[in-house]
């Protein structure tokens, strides 16, 4: 599989727009733009403000919580719900930047590819080179937060904990071994169904 760069895309899929590591399949309105490391990273730091997710990961505004009920009318809610919808395209279009900078910036840093110039990598050799990791992707996700939201670090220190970050857990059966064989939206159910057991 060959990846694109500096876009962090390939046929099927792109690279997690947080870390830059993690492989995500295409799905259409419904994908994830991020690795599962990077959903649980960002799920976790939400948690401090008690809410489920600080950047918006999904691909569809639902899947971010995010929804407009036509039949309010012009009410303050509905008017809420559109800046919302607003603000979180702003913010797609600023991991989108993000992904494509640190694709770059990774890429050239391994000499496959001159600083701002655009060049293929195999997949294989870009997944040896930056193993997707727990850690990295806490690494990343305070980089992001450090470079376009950092009064959020300012409001909640423990952010800045990247052992704190990365202690995460996700059942094996969430994982992928190999990206052609990403777990369906079915399996997904069914794992939840068993608790993760076969």
């Amino acid at each position: 599989m060959t990846l694109r760069v500096p876009d962090g895309t390939f046929a099927s899929g792109w690279l997690c727009t947080v870390c830059c590591r993690g492989a995500c399949a295409d799905r259409e309105r419904w994908s994830w733009l991020a690795c599962e490391y990077c959903q649980e990273v960002n799920r976790r730091a939400a948690k401090l403000f008690g809410g489920s997710r600080i950047l918006p990961l999904g691909r569809h505004s639902i899947m971010n919580g995010a929804g407009v009920n036509l039949s309010i009318g012009d009410s303050p809610e509905r008017k809420a719900a559109i800046d919302q919808m607003v603000s979180m395209g702003g913010e797609w279009k600023v991991m989108s930047d993000w992904r494509r900078t640190r694709v770059a910036d990774m890429a050239a840093q391994q000499g496959w590819v001159s600083m701002g110039s655009a060049g293929e990598v195999d997949f294989d050799d870009w997944e040896r080179e930056f193993p997707n990791t727990p850690k990295d992707s806490a690494k990343a996700f305070l980089a992001y937060l450090l470079k376009h939201q950092a009064y959020l670090l300012r409001l909640e220190p423990q952010l800045q904990d990247v052992d704190w970050l990365a202690d995460i857990d996700i059942p094996e059966w969430r994982l992928d071994e190999e990206f052609d064989d990403y777990v369906t939206d079915e399996e997904l159910r069914e794992g939840l169904d068993t608790g993760g057991e076969e």
